[in-house]
């Protein structure tokens, strides 16, 4: 009985070594798709959103590059959000 126990945890040990690996390609999938989404979001935000929908559409955009690790994107979205904030009369 001892034996089928071992067995059972060195199975249980093999099949989840491969986990952390098997996801993580998955996540980074999932932040990109957020990125696009936040994208589209913010197309049409500028076609009819006001001011303050536009500065704030643009750092839910910034936040999602930031998770995706996108830093050179990140960098000019938050250029653009800073502006975007300005026209807002929300930061000076």
């Amino acid at each position: 009985r001892g034996n089928a126990v071992r067995l059972i945890i060195l199975a249980a040990a093999v099949a989840l070594a491969g986990c952390g690996q098997i996801s993580q390609p998955s996540i980074d999938d999932i932040n990109k798709k957020v990125v696009e989404d936040e994208l589209a979001k913010l197309e049409i935000v500028e076609k009819s959103g006001t001011a303050i929908d536009k500065c704030a559409q643009m750092g839910v955009v910034t936040a999602a590059l930031l998770q995706a690790k996108d830093a050179e994107r990140y960098q000019t979205y938050k250029v653009y959000e800073r502006l975007a904030c300005v026209d807002a009369g929300i930061i000076q």
